[in-house]
């Protein structure tokens, strides 16, 4: 690094990255409040196919198939 204080363009780059990339520390302030939950539209709609799954497969009634010749006969 040079003695003037300046750092290189690729330096400058890494310091860049790391900032955007590295985890942040949530309570860098003494008195604050603590993060707010993330909510990610991706949960919901995992949960959503989920249930949708599930509901259909529990809760529909079966088919079944009958013959047109016995149908007839009753």
């Amino acid at each position: 690094m040079p003695s003037n204080g300046k750092k290189e363009p690729g330096e400058n780059l890494i310091d860049k990255l790391r900032s955007i990339f590295s985890p942040k520390d949530p309570q860098k302030k003494k008195n604050a409040l603590p993060p707010k939950a993330h909510f990610s539209i991706w949960y919901f709609l995992m949960a959503f196919l989920l249930f949708s799954y599930l509901q259909q497969y529990f809760l529909l009634g079966r088919v079944e198939t009958v013959p047109y010749s016995q149908f007839k006969q009753t």
